[in-house]
C-alpha cells in the first residue's frame, strides 16, 4: 500500500509489535505463569474505528495462543483522556493494556492531554 492508508498500517503493525513485546516482557516478573487471568485491552476509539478493529483481531489472535480471554474495552472521547484515566485507575499487573496511537503520544508530548507517557 501506498500513501496515507500505508503509512497508517506500518504505523498500526509497529504498535501491535510493541504490544506483544510489551506483554511478553511482563511475564518473567510475575510469580505465577502470565496471563493466569483475563487481559483488556482499551482502546481509546469508538467501536469500528480502523484501531479498533485491529485490536480485536490482535485479541482473538492473543486468546488463542495465550489461553486466556482478551477483551476489547472502548473508552472513547476526550482525545484519549477517558482511556488513559481508565488505565491509570487500574492494578499495574500488565492485564489492563492500552493500545495506542501516535496521535494519543503526539497529544501527551504537546501536553494537550493531562497525562505523560511516563505516568504509565
Amino acid at each position: 500500500m501506498t500513501g496515507r492508508n500505508g503509512y497508517f498500517y506500518r504505523l498500526l503493525g509497529w504498535i501491535v509489535c510493541a504490544l506483544v513485546l510489551a506483554a511478553s516482557s511482563i511475564a518473567p516478573a510475575q510469580a505465577q505463569t502470565y496471563p493466569s487471568k483475563r487481559i483488556t485491552l482499551v482502546v481509546w476509539t469508538p467501536a469500528g474505528t480502523p484501531l479498533d478493529v485491529s485490536m480485536r483481531r490482535l485479541a482473538s489472535l492473543l486468546e488463542r495462543d495465550l489461553q486466556q480471554p482478551v477483551v476489547v474495552e472502548n473508552r472513547p472521547g476526550g482525545n484519549g483522556v477517558i482511556a488513559m484515566a481508565y488505565l491509570r485507575s487500574q492494578p499495574a499487573d500488565g492485564y489492563t493494556l492500552l493500545s495506542t496511537t501516535s496521535s494519543m503520544t503526539l497529544a501527551m508530548a504537546k501536553g494537550e492531554v493531562p497525562f505523560k507517557v511516563s505516568d504509565f
